[in-house]
């Protein structure tokens, strides 16, 4: 048995409400006052009501139940949402990279005095993380074209920021097909013209 404080006088309380029901035990010993919570009254606490006002707490108390197979803790709707943005997470993720690659694209052919190592790297290593996640994540294959399309707005304000020309510039629509920029051998050339 571990050691512990010596107890001088203890009560043990018996809770019995529709959000808690187990046993709180309040104390004192030579180590001053102490209070003890059972399992049972620790999980008994109203999943909705930890999930609005400690987030860690309730995601570790529905990972516990979830592993102990207790389906009568779970938090449902709450797990369900959790669980759904883990999967829009993911497709932002997607959209965000395709956006990088999209704004140094466009950079490379509207900007081709200011080419650079960095862009180049950038070019790079965007492809290799999109061709990571396209395998990580098979599921968001019908949504690529869509990402890809979305990702284009943000490439373009980005890419009208970073390089201090004018939106007429660039094309109003995606010149690049979402094949061209994942392919590792395609450079876009400046314009006819330029």
């Amino acid at each position: 048995m571990l050691p512990g404080p010596r107890i001088a006088k203890a009560r043990k309380i018996r809770i019995s409400a529709p959000e808690a029901r187990g046993w709180l035990v309040l104390g004192a010993g030579d180590q001053g006052l102490w209070r003890y919570v059972s399992r049972a009254l620790y999980y008994k606490m109203p999943m909705s009501n930890l999930y609005e006002t400690d987030a860690y707490t309730w995601a570790m108390r529905q990972a516990d139940a979830l592993r102990r197979r207790s389906a009568n803790e779970i938090d449902w709707d709450n797990v369900a949402e959790e669980i759904e943005s883990v999967g829009e997470s993911e497709a932002r993720e997607l959209e965000s990279r395709y956006a990088v690659l999209l704004a140094h694209l466009l950079k490379w052919r509207f900007q081709p005095d200011a080419r650079s190592r960095s862009w180049e790297a950038t070019i790079k290593v965007q492809r290799r993380v999109i061709e990571r996640e396209h395998g990580k994540n098979p599921g968001l294959k019908p949504m690529r074209e869509g990402l890809f399309a979305d990702a284009y707005v943000q490439a373009l304000g980005a890419a009208v920021q970073e390089t201090g020309l004018g939106l007429e510039v660039f094309p109003e629509a995606n010149p690049f097909t979402l094949a061209e920029v994942v392919d590792e051998s395609f450079w876009p050339e400046p314009p006819a013209g330029t």
